[in-house]
């Protein structure tokens, strides 16, 4: 969004919301890395890499005000995370996608964990079509 500052100068801004109860397994917070070829707009014609990963955060979620600036529960960054006491060299807090959904199989259900998957692939959808 832009933004024209006090030197007339525009500046853009990425505004964002904090979840403030995100999903949590083994209470570490976790994101997704899904790869996406896209090979033309007309049409739409799109890959999805069945390889991706997701990857967890060194220490355990905690939403006390005083850890909002404790980089190892909120970032799942190699760069930041191998800088941890903690941190795993062998796996380095990551699983594949297959780990992932056979986990919420397990823990939500197949329906549950194909409908937030099929959600996704929307979203991947919907948001190479405003491209």
């Amino acid at each position: 969004m832009p933004y024209q500052n006090n030197q007339g100068f525009k500046e853009s801004y990425v505004i964002s919301k904090y979840l403030e109860d995100p999903l949590l397994i083994g209470g570490k917070k976790f994101d997704l890395r899904i790869y996406v070829l896209v090979t033309g707009y007309r049409p739409l014609k799109v890959y999805l890499y069945e390889l991706g990963f997701c990857r967890f955060c060194v220490e355990k979620y905690n939403n006390d005000f005083e850890q909002r600036d404790n980089m190892f529960i909120h970032l799942t960054n190699v760069a930041i995370a191998k800088q941890a006491v903690n941190y795993n060299d062998k796996h380095g807090g990551k699983w594949t996608i297959q780990n992932l959904k056979f986990y919420l199989e397990q823990t939500c259900g197949k329906t549950i964990t194909e409908k937030c998957f099929d959600d996704i692939n929307n979203i991947i959808y919907i948001s190479l079509k405003a491209v």
